[in-house]
């Protein structure tokens, strides 16, 4: 890495997001954990979106917008993973938003665990919900649990992991080493929906090493 570039790249697409995109910024921008980008892409909103991601002066945040829509937020994705700069990837929905020490958990664990994707958890929340007063109650309440590895046999990884103990195939959920998505084999989204489930599952079945913290820190918009 270039001494400018930033440890963590935080992708988020953006479209007709103006109710709650202010605070999915925020809750980036909030992190105790300093060094990242926000990649903020933006699909043609026809709303204010674009015009509230403007707003904030931020060195950190990065604009970028498609040409036309291309109707899915995997295709938004790509072009963040494309400019990304970061040694690791993190990727948050325009809805959603993070705890305030998000980025730095899950760093430090994947330096103390030389893991390549770290999977954390995440509370449903009413898209009603105040995230702002959320954040701020949970992350005085919130303690860091021991990591749990996950298995390394593939048949294990699937079977215990995906099926019986509910790690969930979204990627919104995990901190990525770059060389995940940018490897050999170049990974990006493909052009349907749940899109972050199918390329999860490829990621899942790579044999990339994964730890586990078996704390919520994703507020998941319902």
């Amino acid at each position: 890495m270039s001494e400018n570039s930033p440890m963590i790249s935080v992708i988020t697409p953006m479209y007709n997001a103006e109710k709650f995109l202010s605070t999915s910024i925020n809750s980036v921008l909030n992190q105790t954990f300093k060094d990242f980008e926000l990649i903020l892409v933006d699909d043609c909103s026809t709303d204010k979106t674009l015009e509230i991601a403007k707003s904030f002066s931020d060195s950190r945040i990065k604009i970028l917008s498609t040409e036309k829509n291309l109707g899915n937020p995997g295709m938004a994705r790509n072009i963040g993973l494309d400019a990304a700069r970061g040694e690791y990837l993190y990727f948050v929905d325009a809805d959603d938003a993070i705890l305030k020490n998000a980025l730095q958990t899950l760093i430090d664990t994947a330096t103390e665990t030389n893991s390549d994707i770290v999977y954390c958890s995440r509370w449903f929340v009413p898209d009603d919900s105040n995230f702002t007063q959320l954040i701020g109650k949970m992350s005085a309440n919130l303690q860091k649990s021991s990591n749990a590895p996950v298995s390394d046999d593939l048949k294990t990884r699937i079977w215990d992991e995906l099926c019986m103990h509910g790690m969930h195939s979204v990627l919104w959920l995990c901190l990525y080493n770059k060389k995940v998505f940018n490897g050999e084999n170049k990974l990006r989204f493909p052009n349907f929906l749940a899109e972050d489930v199918f390329i999860h599952f490829d990621i899942l079945c790579a044999g990339y090493k994964i730890t586990k913290i078996d704390k919520p820190f994703y507020f998941y918009r319902t």
